[in-house]
């Protein structure tokens, strides 16, 4: 819309998008079965009126047959996201997070801000579900590091996962009188998802390419 309604430019447009570099193409794939030798991370956005969760597996090898072949060891797939609205209790919310992961092996979930939300975490520790805070605090921090992962090509998501697809897609920063991009995300309280993805990619290793000198790509930690 804004591009062929509006005519605005491209270049201007995609320096907007706060996750402009995640790859439809390559990184939205089509759903097959997690194995249950993958571990499972949770991603976790509290509220009363817009709770939210993230499932992402990671890769281990080998690969199931129908998986992209280009998936590696390590990266990640977000497998299934959860926001039930207003009305549920912590319980239900509890018993649903365990019915989505039924048969997988939990390796961390991770949610909330690190100063103001402590007792929330609590109370789901109480619960049998125990939440970590993230390691890091600012979002503009936490932002980075997803913008490194999809950067990357660590990061997947289903391609029926249409709430996250969306908000990675209309997530904007707001821009300046002179239409350039500031450090601020327009309407940021609404994109629950991806604050479960910024909350998980604290504790996520960004890998990085490098060329030997044999002209392989190859990666390192």
């Amino acid at each position: 819309y804004r591009r062929e309604i509006m005519a605005e430019d491209d270049e201007i447009e995609a320096s907007w998008l706060v996750y402009g570099g995640f790859d439809e193409g390559l990184c939205k794939v089509k759903r097959f079965k997690i194995p249950e030798t993958w571990p499972v991370f949770c991603g976790h956005d509290f509220g009363t009126a817009n709770p939210a969760t993230l499932f992402v597996a990671q890769v281990r090898l080998p690969l199931p047959a129908d998986a992209p072949v280009y998936l590696r060891y390590g990266d990640y797939v977000a497998f299934n996201e959860y926001a039930p609205g207003a009305g549920c209790s912590p319980v239900q919310h509890k018993d649903r997070w365990k019915e989505i992961i039924t048969g997988y092996r939990l390796e961390m979930a991770v949610g909330g801000n690190i100063t103001t939300e402590e007792e929330t975490r609590q109370l789901y520790r109480t619960l049998g579900w125990p939440i970590h805070a993230p390691s890091i605090g600012k979002v503009n921090a936490q932002i980075d590091r997803v913008i490194a992962l999809m950067g990357q090509k660590q990061f997947y998501v289903f391609e029926d996962m249409h709430r996250l697809l969306t908000q990675i897609a209309d997530c904007m920063w707001i821009v300046d009188e002179e239409k350039r991009p500031t450090n601020k995300i327009k309407d940021e309280a609404k994109y629950h998802l991806l604050a479960c993805l910024r909350y998980l990619a604290t504790f996520m290793p960004v890998k990085m390419l490098y060329m030997d000198e044999s002209n392989i790509v190859r990666w390192d930690d």
